[in-house]
């Protein structure tokens, strides 16, 4: 059954995605970093790192193959169902820069 009481906090708009712990705007600054989208159809992410390196990307707690990321890459996955989304992106170790990093999201977009 389904509670009556009101939710305890808004749901969050669902025409942009929600970063969470892991992200300085955005940019990675932790090893793993989430975030929340609505909708379904291919989410596109291009991402950017300042020297090569693997990613991995994680949606509804599944992980998809690791890619190979340098300059600027898109990473590309399948939503299913319009609802809300767990999306992850990973790094085996922040990247050398000051200060340290992950990736850089560029753009994200449906189609």
């Amino acid at each position: 059954g389904r509670s009556r009481a009101p939710a305890p906090v808004p749901e969050p708009s669902r025409n942009r995605p929600v970063f969470c712990e892991g992200w300085r705007g955005r940019t990675m600054d932790e090893r793993q970093a989430p975030f929340w989208i609505y909708g379904s159809g291919t989410l596109l992410l291009r991402v950017g790192a300042p020297e090569p390196t693997r990613a991995g990307l994680w949606v509804d707690g599944g992980r998809l193959k690791d890619s190979e990321v340098a300059e600027e890459s898109t990473l590309r996955t399948e939503l299913r169902g319009e609802r809300w989304h767990s999306v992850v992106l990973e790094v085996p170790a922040l990247l050398r820069s000051e200060p340290p990093r992950g990736l850089t999201l560029y753009e994200l977009s449906f189609r």
